[in-house]
């Protein structure tokens, strides 16, 4: 990563590197956390008498 700066006062980085894909680990983790915060809702809803 680079860092510039001019005589003007302008600040920027360049250089970044982003993976396009995500990993299968961020991915699982990822869809178990959807699956637990939505599992949470469903039970939450399904508590409450009508």
């Amino acid at each position: 990563m680079g860092f510039h700066a001019d005589t003007r006062g302008n600040v920027w980085f360049d250089n970044f590197q982003i993976d396009a894909v995500p990993e299968p680990s961020t991915w699982a983790l990822m869809l178990g956390g959807f699956g637990l915060a939505g599992g949470a809702l469903r039970r939450r809803r399904a508590a409450r008498p009508a």
